[in-house]
Formats: structure tokens, C-alpha cells, sequence
């Protein structure tokens, strides 16, 4: 009986640990794929800059390439954290 009270006590101790470390590691994961999206969108914004078409075309597109980017590497960005980043990619390249 103590035997199976320790493999017990051990298992629960481990996934104890296990979800500790999700826990902590989760937030930097979601950080490292937010900048990668952050990254791609300046690329998109720099790229689409040297185009002569007009602005809202050149977010329509910018939108676009960030969306697809976004949904070929299973990131779930909503369209408002999209647009959100396009935006601070054109205050960036302003400056």
C-alpha cells in the first residue's frame, strides 16, 4: 500500500511540475510567435511602401499578406490584432 501511495504522491508531484512549466512557458511563447507577426507585418508595410497605389490599397494589402502569413503558420491573430499591427508598422517606417 505505501508503495502504491508513493508512485501516487510522485505522479501528482510531476504533473504539478508539468503544469508549472506550461504555465510559465506559455506567455513567452505566445510573445515570440506576436513578434513574429510584428515582424512579418513591417516587412509587409515596407514592401507595399515603394507601390503606387494609394494608401488604403496599400493597407488592404499589407492586411492581406499579415492574414495569410498569420493562417500558413497556425498563428490565431484576429483581425483586430492584425490591424493593429499594420499600424505600428507605418508609425515605425515613418519615423
Amino acid at each position: 500500500m505505501w508503495f502504491k501511495n508513493f508512485i501516487t504522491g510522485l505522479f501528482n508531484k510531476f504533473v504539478q511540475a508539468f503544469k508549472d512549466l506550461l504555465t510559465a512557458a506559455f506567455p513567452i511563447a505566445k510573445q515570440i510567435v506576436m513578434g513574429q507577426l510584428s515582424e512579418f507585418a513591417q516587412e509587409a508595410v515596407k514592401e507595399l511602401s515603394v507601390q503606387t497605389i494609394t494608401n488604403e490599397e496599400k493597407r488592404k494589402l499589407a492586411f492581406e499578406k499579415v492574414k495569410f502569413y498569420a493562417e500558413e503558420n497556425a498563428i490565431d491573430a484576429r483581425d483586430s490584432l492584425i490591424n493593429v499591427l499594420i499600424e505600428l508598422a507605418v508609425q515605425k517606417f515613418k519615423k
